[in-house]
């Protein structure tokens, strides 16, 4: 099964395996096209990454936040088995590293490694360092 970028909204998929969530598209009731965007991932079975550009909106929609609690729950071994991280794009280095401190606590959350870096080019490099790894003959 190909994925078809035409197909998608909530996630910019044209370089998969590096997916970038779009920030315009969170706003209220987006909460079930991101459940189905997530699981036609995850049905790849191929790993991926995906990057949270900086510039997202402060505050979600109560119905769609409870939705995705409840989703991430129910199916974060599923997602861990796949998505190799969760990368955030912080250009300010106070918020950054506050972000740091909390990535341990939320990946166990999300059941994914969580990772904030400072700029479009760090999340590519983490994730190719990801996709790596993973390539890499285990010993």
């Amino acid at each position: 099964m190909m994925l078809d970028p035409i197909t998608f909204s909530i996630y910019d998929i044209q370089q998969f395996p590096i997916v970038t969530m779009r920030n315009d598209a969170i706003r209220p009731g987006y909460a079930q096209q991101w459940e189905a965007e997530l699981e036609r991932l995850i049905d790849q079975q191929q790993p991926f990454v995906i990057i949270f550009p900086s510039g997202r909106p402060e505050t979600e929609d109560h119905e769609d936040r409870k939705w995705r609690i409840l989703w991430f729950k129910a199916n974060k071994q599923r997602l861990g088995g796949v998505c190799r991280a969760l990368i955030s794009i912080e250009p300010d280095a106070s918020e950054r590293e506050a972000a740091r401190a909390r990535e341990v606590d939320l990946s166990k959350v999300f059941g994914v490694p969580l990772r904030t870096v400072e700029n479009s080019d760090d999340a590519i490099q983490v994730a190719q360092q990801l996709f790596a790894h993973d390539a890499a003959p285990s010993e």
